[in-house]
């Protein structure tokens, strides 16, 4: 059985799928159909095994975001220029035993009404030892990466799939500190030559 079949299995019995490299530690290509139940325990044993066990230190790099936040946004128009500032808050906070940090933000205008929000949820592989964040932007749908340490940055790139053409964005968080750090966005058409999109600053509640 191909590694193809391993993420649909995988997806079939917990509603996830199982990473490459696990896959390919398995080593069931040729698996027979009729072991299908087989591979099935073989999956959730190693699954129960991967959750139980202590992820380790690295697992504990995005701890920062842990907290409420005011949040100055600032959107840029094709210029490089503040077109639009706006506030708003993000809570973030540990769930499933600590194993996943949620994040929601909202944002408001100068009247107080929300006009956008949304939530990400980021979450450490241990056997790969790869962070992987799902988004979900109430406004623009959902998307997905793997964010990287560079130093003491935060940083990762994604392609937003807007009608009639891709956009490619590149991200990064920086100067963070125990009370305040900085989040800010560039933009492509072309992967190329890129534009200043949004900044913001989460400074901690008191």
């Amino acid at each position: 059985m191909r590694k193809s079949s391993l993420v649909m299995l995988a997806t079939l019995t917990i509603g996830t799928s199982i990473n490459c490299q696990s896959a390919e530690e398995l080593q069931m290509d040729n698996f027979s159909g009729t072991d299908l139940f087989e591979m099935k325990a073989t999956l959730e044993k190693q699954f129960e095994q991967d959750y139980i066990r202590s992820p380790g230190s690295k697992a504990k790099r995005f701890d920062f975001l842990i907290g409420e936040w005011d949040l100055t946004r600032k959107s840029f128009d094709s210029q490089g220029e503040v077109a639009r500032e706006t506030r708003g808050i993000v809570v973030a906070r540990y769930t499933f035993e600590g194993r996943v940090i949620q994040e929601d933000f909202h944002n408001y205008l100068a009247n107080g009404e929300a006009y956008r929000g949304g939530t990400a949820l980021y979450t450490f592989n241990p056997s790969t030892e790869v962070w992987g964040v799902a988004a979900v932007d109430a406004s623009t749908g959902a998307t997905s990466y793997s964010p990287e340490w560079i130093g003491d940055e935060v940083r990762y790139g994604s392609v937003v799939n807007l009608p009639g053409r891709d956009v490619y964005t590149r991200s990064r968080i920086f100067n963070i500190s125990a009370n305040s750090y900085e989040w800010e966005q560039e933009v492509s058409l072309d992967g190329e030559t890129w534009h200043k999109n949004y900044h913001i600053l989460n400074t901690r509640k008191k």
